[in-house]
């Protein structure tokens, strides 16, 4: 692009960060407290949702999860059934049409990912779903 041109667009883009109007700057202003009860809240809930689905996931005989500190994700531990992270996923995907992220994805073999956001009721599903397969696969393996 010609110099001129975008010296032109930094120029006026500056200013559109830089020079705010009273009415935006007290709009920004009155949001931060609204954001802040927000995260506030968003924090309390999922807290209270990972301590829930930790619970269904620690029911298990052959599966545990620590409660996590952060996020909305477990790291559920499946090296008791002695099977790898891709397959316990794929298995689970194929026959209980449950869908979670292998661990090996982030480093971390004998274990598989779970997302616990979204509608709750889905997600105690599919916790409960990856509690019956492992039972089976614990069951099936004499772990």
């Amino acid at each position: 692009a010609d110099p001129r041109v975008v010296d032109k667009i930094i120029l006026s883009s500056s200013t559109m960060y830089s020079s705010l109007p009273i009415f935006t700057q007290e709009g920004v202003f009155g949001g931060i407290s609204i954001m802040d009860e927000f995260a506030a809240e968003k924090r309390v809930y999922y807290k209270q949702l990972s301590k829930e689905c930790t619970g269904i996931i620690n029911n298990s005989k052959y599966i545990h999860c620590n409660i996590p500190e952060s996020a909305f994700y477990l790291f559920i531990d499946i090296r008791k059934l002695n099977i790898d992270s891709k397959t316990f996923c794929l298995r689970l995907l194929n026959e209980y049409n449950t869908a979670v992220t292998p661990g090996i994805s982030f480093g971390y073999e004998g274990f598989v990912r779970v997302a616990f956001c979204g509608n709750i009721d889905d997600v105690k599903t599919g916790l409960n779903q990856i509690v019956i397969f492992a039972e089976v696969l614990g069951n099936d393996k004499g772990c």
